[in-house]
């Protein structure tokens, strides 16, 4: 006997729920229920099932937008943040929401965290290890900021993500990643990419990459983005 049911199919890969799951939608209803009545226990499904959505589309995000890697492990770790950070977008704009679920927790693009030292020098210093939901979270915020409900940059983004080109010859430094990035974008969305990538990564660490330089000079027109 199989514990979990198909309901749905996207990008070939069928999306199951396994039984377990309904336990969860009731206890959530009689959480919520027995302190608000018939309208906190609605209140529950809706936000069990809300959180559900939001989860999956993230995990989604990262299967539409699979391409070609570097191979070297500092710039695959800084395409991985990336990675992350379009499937928060890429969760908020389908569910025209900015409270995105992720792996450990909800995360809301329009309360970006603060500038991520710390997770920018674990990346340099031990990319082997890095987490990289922390960097995502960052970026998503920053393109969230710039573009709130038009998907254009969204797709533009997934254009260069999901390229099969390869990265050899690309160094293995975040700003010769992003860089190569960049010139896959199509020319229509590269430089809101680039001012999303200075709002998000400090100088130091791109190391002097000319078109963020001037994507950070540039007059910010964006909605609660953090700097470096």
């Amino acid at each position: 006997m199989s514990w979990s049911f198909q309901i749905a199919r996207a990008f070939g890969i069928p999306i199951r729920v396994h039984l377990t799951f309904l336990l969860i939608v009731a206890w959530a209803a009689f959480s919520w229920g027995g302190r608000h009545g018939f309208h906190g226990a609605l209140f529950g499904v809706i936000s069990t099932l809300a959180l559900f959505v939001s989860v999956t589309l993230h995990e989604l995000g990262h299967v539409w937008a699979a391409g070609a890697r570097p191979p070297g492990r500092l710039g695959r770790s800084v395409l991985a943040a990336v990675d992350e950070g379009f499937a928060d977008y890429y969760a908020a704009l389908v569910n025209r929401s900015p409270r995105v679920g992720g792996r450990d927790e909800l995360r809301d693009l329009e309360r970006p965290p603060p500038p991520a030292a710390a997770a920018w020098a674990e990346l340099a210093l031990a990319p082997e290890g890095f987490d990289p939901h922390r960097l995502g979270h960052g970026l998503a915020a920053s393109l969230w900021a710039l573009e709130p409900a038009n998907t254009g940059l969204l797709l533009d983004l997934h254009t260069g993500l999901a390229s099969d080109a390869t990265y050899t010859g690309v160094p293995d430094t975040p700003g010769a990643v992003i860089e190569e990035l960049a010139r896959r974008i199509p020319n229509r969305s590269r430089a809101r990419f680039e001012q999303a990538v200075a709002a998000w990564a400090p100088a130091e660490v791109l190391g002097g990459l000319a078109s963020v330089d001037s994507a950070r000079a540039a007059p910010g027109k964006m909605r609660g983005a953090h700097g470096p």
